[in-house]
């Protein structure tokens, strides 16, 4: 169990996590959704212990988390220069059986010999969750992991974690775009402001657009039709 209570956070004098309390199971995924700017990212990088929380707590399974024993996967990549891609992966093994590497190759299809520069964007991105995957860890935390992968390295994503969650792993996942987190989570939290507005379960997900959406949905509509009424 993962249990957040009463967390805040500030940068300086701005609080973007405000006395946020979140309880979630082992063995499912769990979403944070929420528009730029309202938490995601800093909630992540606190779990991790990346940045200082002002207040609350973060237990794991009554603990506190060590980066040990958890996966993180940031938003914002960074690879050494002058590197390939076998060599960066080598870098997060716990042991020197190889065999982890090449089984997630055999999936996410990387030219591993060749360097980490000459990849596309959708590689590295390939190149991060392989890394990621290939951790022994129970907790993974996922700062938009679908972002910048293209149909088939994101069916695959999908399928990998769900296979996780399968064996006892535990992740959470964030994104600002609603569609990629429906279909996949065991829930959805909503963040804005900086704390959980509402939790929906897997028989709510349908509700979720309504939620976040419906009050600006006849405003949005309207402001849709003007602008191409002044284009006509």
């Amino acid at each position: 169990m993962l249990s957040i209570h009463d967390l805040t956070v500030s940068y300086g004098t701005k609080n973007v996590i405000r006395n946020l309390s979140l309880e979630l199971e082992d063995g499912k995924i769990h979403g944070i959704v929420g528009p730029n700017g309202e938490g995601k990212t800093t909630l992540l990088n606190s779990i991790y212990q990346l940045h200082k929380p002002n207040s609350g707590s973060i237990l794991w399974s009554g603990d506190i988390i060590s980066p040990m024993n958890t996966a993180y996967l940031p938003s914002e990549l960074y690879f050494y220069p002058l590197i390939t891609g076998l060599e960066y992966l080598q870098l997060f093994q716990q042991s020197k059986d190889s065999m982890i590497i090449i089984q997630l190759n055999k999936l996410m299809n990387l030219p591993l010999d060749s360097f980490i520069e000459d990849y596309s964007s959708g590689m590295k991105k390939r190149l991060a969750i392989m890394a990621i995957l290939s951790l022994n860890c129970s907790l993974f935390l996922l700062d938009e992991p679908y972002n910048g992968l293209d149909l088939e390295g994101s069916y695959v994503l999908t399928n990998l974690l769900k296979v996780i969650t399968s064996e006892g792993g535990t992740i959470l996942l964030t994104s600002h775009i609603l569609e990629s987190l429906t279909g996949l989570c065991d829930d959805i939290s909503y963040l804005r402001s900086g704390t959980v507005m509402k939790k929906f379960m897997k028989d709510e997900m349908h509700l979720i657009s309504k939620e976040i959406f419906g009050a600006i949905d006849v405003v949005l509509r309207d402001e849709v039709m003007d602008v191409f009424r002044q284009r006509n």
